[in-house]
């Protein structure tokens, strides 16, 4: 969907939504826990907070999507997304003291909240954002 992601209007979630569009069409996948990834540091911790609103703003259209094309799927993405990644998270860093992910964990959640509301007028139509409303 050329709405998600880098680049696109809603700037994250490209990566679950092919995910998840492979899964619906029934093909396979593999888990490979030996699969690493390494991003170097390079953002201030202001473009690191901006980052995570981006992540959570995608993610919450992304919801919003997912809830009007598999309202199955919609529940366990909802609360992965926003209970694991956004509430729990956050209350998981606050518990322990530690400030800036506490911060990053609400600006995500605060992200997907404004997300959801961001996608709600838009339709949904193929499997893609129908950007004009």
């Amino acid at each position: 969907d050329e709405a998600l992601g880098a680049g696109g209007r809603f700037r994250a979630m490209e990566d679950k939504d092919l995910i998840y569009r492979l899964v619906a069409a029934g093909r396979g996948g593999r888990y490979e826990p030996n699969a690493r990834t390494v991003h170097e540091p390079w953002r201030d911790r202001e473009k690191v907070l901006r980052l995570h609103f981006d992540y959570g703003l995608g993610c919450g259209v992304w919801i919003v999507k997912l809830f009007r094309i598999d309202r199955r799927r919609f529940r366990r993405a909802a609360k992965d997304l926003l209970w694991m990644w956004g509430v729990r998270d956050a209350y998981f860093y606050a518990r322990h003291r530690i400030k800036f992910k506490t911060l990053v964990a609400v600006v995500r959640t605060a992200g997907m909240v404004v997300g959801m509301a961001w996608g709600a007028p838009y339709r949904v139509e193929n499997g893609h954002i129908r950007l004009r409303r």
